[in-house]
């Protein structure tokens, strides 16, 4: 057996590297900011991203600690929740607060805690969740609708992947469920087209065959329903592809997922899809999307008697590339 190296404390010898970067930054950030009075309420200071006024207040507090977790009576949000909402020097006012001893894991009045507004409202996240958890932020911790920070960071991340990689590392549950039994798995698909993000999820532990309670848009009525037709809702091609090519479905499945694309075509306006359409007819970005979907859950639908690795995979692809070049139209 050939000889491997292995060091047993290299996660904490990292953790401790990660840790004195954090501080580094923070006190270097400290000796560049002018100390001198402010007019500003610290409130003030943190909305406007005043980072001379945040420090000046929380390095001349009697109680820096108290000060730095400050309350809105009105909104019940802190001075953290605060910093991450607006958008000016978001990153170093949070670090300032930090420092002077915030509360990470402290809930707003809408049961929303700083690491899950961080992907709302930061368009690259990944810096600020780094941060967050340094001082001991909770990757599983929930909000009053039950959704995770991984449920936040790929719902609404344009590009999420180095997020959802960061927050798993850090010992995020892929297959966390929500108040309607959601995965962050149907988040995604919710948020776009992510094939190449789906994919990871489902090869780090997110399991393809968790249901949600998904709304029939129809009738009112939640029903159980899986990946995709999650995928089938929101006319994600890519995924839809991957996920038909990849396992194993039920007839039930195909034929909810047809049903809800169907459904949600009629909601923009245009004709449910009874039959394959002509190519040379023209449509826009949504029909051509909703199409390619349908003709390759029917596709499979035809196929169900063979194995996911025999379905036609040049077929389903095709859908895929005629999407393409019909968006180009």
């Amino acid at each position: 057996m050939p000889w491997v190296h292995y060091h047993p404390f290299k996660k904490q010898i990292q953790q401790k590297k990660d840790q004195k970067n954090q501080q580094d930054l923070t006190l270097a950030l400290i000796e560049k900011l002018p100390q001198h009075a402010t007019s500003l309420s610290i409130w003030e200071a943190v909305q406007t991203g005043d980072l001379q006024a945040v420090n000046y207040h929380l390095a001349t507090a009697e109680n820096a600690q108290r000060l730095s977790n400050l309350v809105d009576a009105d909104q019940g949000y802190t001075l953290l929740h605060s910093a991450i909402m607006n958008q000016e020097n978001s990153l170093d006012t949070s670090r300032l607060l930090l420092f002077y001893g915030a509360e990470v894991d402290i809930y707003s009045g809408h049961n929303v805690l700083p690491i899950h507004s961080v992907p709302l409202y930061c368009p690259d996240p990944v810096e600020h969740l780094q941060l967050l958890i340094h001082y001991g932020a909770n990757v599983n911790v929930a909000d009053g609708d039950y959704w995770t920070p991984l449920h936040y960071v790929v719902r609404f991340t344009k590009q999420p992947l180095e997020a959802m990689r960061l927050l798993v590392r850090h010992g995020a549950k892929v297959n966390a469920q929500d108040i309607s039994l959601k995965t962050p798995a149907f988040c995604l698909l919710a948020n776009g087209d992510y094939a190449k993000e789906l994919e990871w999820l489902i090869t780090n532990g997110a399991s393809p065959y968790i249901n949600g309670l998904l709304l029939d848009s129809t009738t009112g009525i939640a029903r159980s329903g899986s990946l995709v037709v999650q995928a089938a809702k929101y006319f994600r091609v890519a995924c839809i592809t991957w996920l038909l090519i990849q396992f194993k479905w039920s007839d039930n499945d195909i034929e909810h997922a047809i049903y809800t694309a169907n459904t949600q075509l009629g909601r923009y306006g245009y004709q449910t899809i009874e039959k394959d359409i002509q190519q040379h007819m023209p449509m826009d970005k949504t029909e051509a999307a909703a199409r390619a979907t349908v003709q390759a859950l029917r596709h499979y639908l035809k196929s169900r008697d063979m194995t996911p690795s025999a379905v036609n995979r040049r077929t389903l692809m095709a859908r895929k590339i005629s999407l393409k070049l019909l968006n180009r139209a």
